[in-house]
């Protein structure tokens, strides 16, 4: 469902939040009735090319998996549950079952991948998109 305008020339802008949403929908395999309003966020995903989303993704998380050795990508790992933790130290070392300064560590590492610090806010914004990217899209694994 698009949004409700009070002008009618306003129909062709619902008519595009409504294809939009039906589109987003598809994307992620749901079925049922769903507002544009409800994407939230997503919204500004919804129309870019596929072969984008999938270089932004690389561009975080191929990287980090160079560096892993023998196939364990404990710092893609690392860095997925700390912004999934709101970016909590204690909550994500215990969901990783680390130390804490196990956690500080890889997040150190990180950081010097990808060139990065995780108390930047643009960098920060840039993970966190990747992450939520990489939720929207889980076929997207293979890089």
């Amino acid at each position: 469902i698009g949004g409700l305008y009070l002008r009618a020339e306003a129909i062709a802008q619902s008519y595009r939040e409504a294809r939009k949403a039906l589109s987003y929908q598809i994307i992620n395999g749901n079925s049922g009735v769903m507002e544009y309003s409800a994407i939230g966020i997503d919204q500004l995903f919804i129309n870019l090319p596929h072969e984008d989303i999938v270089s932004f993704i690389k561009s975080i998380f191929f990287p980090l998996r160079q560096s892993a050795k023998n196939m364990d990508y404990y710092l893609e790992n690392t860095l997925i549950t700390y912004i999934n933790a709101n970016c909590s130290p204690n909550q994500a070392a215990s969901e990783l079952h680390i130390h804490v300064n196990t956690l500080h560590q890889r997040l150190k590492n990180i950081e010097k991948i990808l060139n990065l610090s995780l108390h930047s806010a643009d960098d920060l914004l840039k993970i966190q998109i990747a992450c939520h990217l990489k939720n929207i899209y889980p076929e997207i694994n293979e890089y």
